[in-house]
């Protein structure tokens, strides 16, 4: 049976403050946005529209540098002028709007969006006249409070959304290095109780996170020794992830610095090729009893979506005690080359939340393929591979990138098509299945261990 697994994590078209979220002690590599354009050696921020699937990308300097949207999977979309000189960048959940900080005393600007989300060169002023402790400062969103927030010199400030006004500011503190270590004007809101600010140590390459309330250091999660790091700008936090900008290859990289099991009130989906004429769409929740119903539907050009199937939330095909899961198959696929997916979730407060777009593309019903399940995984996994010859290579990955687990695929392997592995001894986490076949040709598929 043929699948091909295409994971998408939910966005969240209204901002709920996460949970105790688990620090990851390293952090996980992730997304990556390129840029089109190369004038970019002070790329400041990166923004994530929930409600179309967006990403954006700024460069502080002046009004000429470039302004670049990308979708919800890191396609390169649209670039054009700024239009406005940038220095944070955020999207404004109760405006549905992107907003921003401007360079010195220009304030905060919104910027114009077309039709299908991407980011103009135009807008209009919301405040004019100093809002910021420095000139320099790149600007976070706090939806829960309505505030901006900044770092300078050691301390965080905080703004009005609402009037502009100055709403105090306080010293960080518990910090294990000296502050000559952070990235001087930038900084990250996380959602995250208790977390919600995040630092990047720029010398030893690492993100601090602290307490909003107190200011006071809750932990850090090391980044790879790999990483491209900066004393001043290419910093920000977005969509779940922290984003360093790499200026060498031109583009935003994006970390894990949290868990991503996911809490009561959220969901990830992905979606399958069943067979060569039926796509399957699967979603998972934590506790389904927060959900109302879930909706399923397809797009042939990604932009325009409509219903192919909804799913009542008591309609559960499984429950591990910790997550819950559903399965739509979709039998009447059309002849198209690619196909879209998305799966919307109706809480019973009235919210609604919509996964990432997910794309099946029918070329890749002959390429190497894994899956692997249940989600999350306990005292085992179930792994299924396709296209895997006999001398294919299956690695498991830890969140630190050392290698835990490694086989050679034999000949009754590939033809059985599965394996199960023992994961009891396994420490919980996230981790990074890849099978690569004698051609070098690689698949990459996510584990999670939660016993």
């Amino acid at each position: 049976m043929r699948k091909v697994y295409i994971f998408a994590f939910l966005l969240l078209t209204h901002y709920i403050a996460f949970g105790q979220c688990t620090l990851l002690s390293n952090a996980v590599p992730g997304l990556v946005l390129d840029y089109q354009s190369t004038d970019l050696l002070n790329c400041s921020a990166v923004a994530f529209n929930p409600i179309l699937g967006r990403y954006y990308g700024v460069r502080a300097g002046n009004a000429t540098f470039p302004l670049e949207t990308w979708s919800a999977t890191g396609t390169q979309l649209y670039t054009t002028l700024a239009g406005w000189d940038f220095r944070g960048l955020w999207w404004n959940p109760s405006t549905n709007q992107l907003e921003g900080n401007g360079y010195a005393n220009l304030g905060m600007w919104r910027c114009d969006l077309d039709g299908t989300g991407n980011a103009l060169g135009s807008g209009s002023l919301i405040f004019s006249g100093q809002s910021q402790p420095n000139i320099q400062s790149v600007g976070a969103y706090d939806p829960t409070t309505n505030e901006v927030l900044y770092y300078n010199a050691g301390a965080i400030y905080r703004y009005s959304r609402a009037t502009n006004a100055f709403l105090g500011s306080y010293p960080i503190t518990g910090t294990p290095v000296a502050t000559s270590n952070l990235t001087n004007n930038s900084l990250g809101y996380t959602m995250c109780i208790g977390k919600e600010i995040a630092l990047e140590d720029y010398v030893n390459k690492r993100i601090y996170v602290y307490n909003k309330a107190t200011g006071a250091y809750q932990g850090m999660s090391v980044l790879p020794t790999t990483t491209v790091t900066s004393f001043s700008f290419r910093f920000s936090y977005a969509n779940g992830r922290a984003w360093l900008f790499n200026l060498s290859a031109g583009n935003w990289e994006s970390y894990r610095i949290f868990d991503a099991l996911l809490p009561e009130n959220e969901f990830s989906a992905n979606a399958i090729w069943f067979s060569s004429s039926t796509a399957e769409i699967d979603w998972e929740s934590g506790n389904a009893q927060t959900f109302d119903r879930f909706v399923v539907e397809r797009s042939l050009d990604g932009q325009v979506f409509s219903a192919i199937g909804d799913k009542d939330a008591a309609d559960a095909n499984s429950d591990n005690g910790a997550t819950t899961t559903w399965a739509l198959q979709d039998a009447t696929t059309p002849s198209a080359p690619v196909i879209y997916y998305r799966v919307k979730g109706y809480l019973k407060s009235g919210e609604m939340q919509t996964s990432e777009v997910m794309i099946l593309n029918r070329t890749d019903e002959a390429e190497l393929a894994l899956g692997a399940w249940p989600v999350p995984a306990d005292a085992s996994v179930h792994l299924q591979f396709e296209h895997a010859q006999q001398g294919s290579q299956l690695d498991v990955i830890d969140a630190s990138g050392r290698l835990v687990y490694a086989a050679t695929i034999s000949d009754a392997l590939s033809t059985a098509g599965d394996m199960q592995l023992d994961t009891q001894l396994w420490a919980e986490g996230i981790y990074v299945l890849r099978l690569r076949d004698l051609q070098g040709k690689q698949v990459t598929q996510r584990l999670v261990i939660q016993h």
